[in-house]
């Protein structure tokens, strides 16, 4: 998938990638490169590495993808966990990854950060995306 991702960058940099409905966000495929690299900047230096589990808690928005795309990066694998759950369902989702990290990435403050702590093997870790992060080693340009 990452793999494919960097070859559409390189082919067609300057099409649109990525919109909203309203064209309110419109990144072109070196854009929305751009950010993937600098998300999964982030995530490595939170400690996510190849293997370990990202649940993404955000809606249907642009960020979903740049998130997905930079846990990939990495080679993490993301799962979605849906803003309709309750914390009960959530801490069940985190709990039941395949793999032993686990990190939250949400569009708002996780009210129920203490559910994803007390059902891991692991703990959690929420955070923001960061402003200005670097491209992760070995990502193509």
């Amino acid at each position: 998938m990452t793999e494919a991702f960097r070859l559409t960058v390189e082919d067609h940099p300057d099409r649109v990638a990525l919109r909203t409905k309203d064209d309110e966000i419109s990144l072109t495929w070196a854009q929305l490169r751009d950010r993937v690299d600098a998300l999964a900047g982030g995530l490595a230096r939170l400690g996510v590495r190849r293997g370990d589990s990202v649940a993404l808690m955000l809606g249907n928005r642009p960020e979903f993808a740049i998130a997905d795309l930079a846990a990939m990066t990495l080679g993490a694998t993301p799962f979605s966990v849906y803003q309709t759950f309750t914390p009960t369902q959530i801490a069940g989702e985190v709990a039941d990854a395949p793999l032993s990290s686990r990190t939250a990435a949400t569009s708002s403050p996780c009210t129920c950060q203490g559910s994803f702590s007390a059902t891991t093997s692991a703990p959690a870790r929420s955070h923001p995306t960061p402003p200005s992060a670097k491209s992760p080693p070995g990502a193509r340009k």
